[in-house]
């Protein structure tokens, strides 16, 4: 179960000129993040339930939090 609260769709996303997703590592002490192009996922999906389907490379045991980037 997601503990994140539900975060807007990306099809909201997109309705406001978004296209772009920057994904960062949960734990505060790591700055790892990446960019994501959202354009090739469907308008139904929203942002919280993308978190649990990342995983950071330098903090395996560490999920993703996922910002609209404005």
């Amino acid at each position: 179960m997601n503990k994140c609260p539900q975060k807007i769709t990306l099809g909201e996303m997109r309705a406001a000129g978004v296209r772009g997703v920057l994904i960062y590592c949960a734990d505060y002490k790591c700055s790892h993040w990446i960019r994501m192009n959202a354009d090739q996922r469907p308008n139904d999906i929203r942002l919280s339930d993308l978190e649990d389907k990342f995983t950071c490379t330098k903090h395996p045991a560490k999920t993703h939090k996922g910002l609209a980037r404005f």
